[in-house]
């Protein structure tokens, strides 16, 4: 019989928990921005422009933690939020 101590490989660092934190502050740094520009803008040009600003910020951050990638993200939301914005321009 081996007397030898068994050696077993360190334990994988726990990065989900520090990683959530920030993002939590993240996510309540958005949403003040966010609030806060969501009625910027009175033209179509404006509200297209402050849409797909918000938009990609918002892609940048849900495509960095989601599998996408932080590239694909901003681009699909800045085409999304700009559309958006656009659509939503009030008639006077």
């Amino acid at each position: 019989m081996d007397a030898r101590p068994t050696v077993r490989p360190p334990a994988a660092p726990n990065r989900r928990g520090s990683a959530s934190k920030t993002f939590g502050t993240i996510d309540v740094v958005m949403l003040v921005i966010l609030i806060g520009a969501t009625g910027c803008g009175d033209t179509w040009g404006q509200r297209a422009v402050t849409g797909g600003a918000i938009g990609a910020g918002s892609g940048a951050v849900l495509g960095a933690v989601a599998p996408v990638g932080v590239l694909p993200g901003a681009l699909i939301g800045g085409a999304v939020g700009a559309g958006v914005g656009a659509a939503t321009t009030p008639k006077n």
